[in-house]
């Protein structure tokens, strides 16, 4: 009996060691550094973060010391973990060089064991100039240039504060990476009188170094097509200052622009390819949208098309009228 009592006391000392082995977690740290590309020298002030949605309630935060250096102390081993770094060039005096960027890293740390990341690199940046124009030369106010990457990189996401032109279309962008191929898309783009909107416009430059900076000009083409309109209420009389939306695209509505008519009720959209429109206008403050139908237009290049909306109490008609272009 004494044999068999002692054999069960055994069984369960040895099961209990073993679960409190299997549910004790290994935990590592984590070593890293963040270094200048060109120099070499470290960078501060870096932010880097490390997550995983399966065994962090909350993501783990650090940054850089006056080394580079960055720590991450008992984390859990053998899980695939996400590293993100942050440079954010606005917050910290000491990245005021590099342009804003954020990208991530996917590591995991040996069992038993620390992980000991490789340095990590980061660009210094650029700023650039140029002018937004008509192709008269006629600068463009306010246009609002937004900067992204061509491609994707492993940078999830690359951190840009649009710029806009002043009153003689000169734009400056803030710190920008070299030898990337960059989309600048322009938009807002209105005539001095505010009374024409222009299509978006998209260019892609590239920064080289040891190149002007200063040169990044963007013309409107010259593409003499139109969508005008007239808008009038119940009695017929032109209503002034009314929102147009339209949304336009060669294959779907994936594009929009905004403008108001004038005092005579008239509205005038320039620089839009063929392809399909849609106007849309709310009215007497309602929330809901009264809607054109949507319909696929071929704009050649000495053509125009018209709408003539008018608002009524029991329908909202329209017209389409193609004719030949004229100021």
């Amino acid at each position: 009996m004494k044999r068999i009592l002692l054999s069960a006391v055994s069984v369960v000392f040895i099961f209990c060691f073993f679960t409190l082995n299997v549910s004790a977690e290994i935990l590592g740290n984590i070593y890293g550094r963040v270094i200048d590309k060109e120099t070499k020298e470290p960078i501060e002030d870096v932010v880097i973060q490390i997550s995983n949605v399966f065994k962090f309630k909350r993501a783990l935060i650090t940054t850089t010391n006056s080394k580079g250096e960055f720590f991450f102390r008992k984390v859990p081993t053998n899980f695939d973990l996400y590293l993100y770094v942050f440079v954010m060039s606005e917050t910290s005096p000491k990245l005021s060089k590099y342009y804003s960027q954020q990208f991530e890293l996917k590591v995991k740390i040996p069992r038993n064991s620390n992980l000991y990341l490789k340095p990590i690199e980061i660009e210094k940046g650029v700023k650039v100039t140029g002018f937004v124009k008509l192709w008269d030369g006629t600068p463009i106010n306010s246009a609002v240039i937004d900067i992204s990457l061509k491609k994707q990189t492993n940078k999830i996401d690359t951190i840009f504060v649009e710029a806009r032109s002043n009153e003689s279309g000169f734009f400056r962008t803030q710190l920008m990476p070299l030898n990337i191929d960059l989309r600048f898309e322009v938009s807002h783009l209105f005539s001095s009188d505010g009374k024409i909107c222009y299509g978006n416009v998209t260019k892609i430059f590239k920064i080289e170094k040891g190149k002007p900076t200063d040169n990044f000009n963007i013309f409107i083409p010259n593409i003499p097509t139109e969508i005008r309109g007239l808008v009038t209420d119940f009695n017929n009389n032109p209503i002034s200052n009314q929102k147009i939306t339209l949304y336009y695209g060669t294959k779907s509505l994936n594009n929009s622009l905004d403008c108001r008519t004038d005092k005579n009720g008239k509205f005038i959209f320039r620089y839009i390819q063929s392809g399909l429109i849609k106007i849309s206008l709310p009215y007497d403050n309602m929330d809901s949208l009264l809607f054109l139908k949507t319909k696929k237009i071929e704009l050649n290049n000495d053509e125009s098309i018209e709408f003539l909306i008018n608002l009524n109490s029991s329908d909202f008609r329209y017209t389409i009228v193609r004719k030949s272009f004229s100021k």
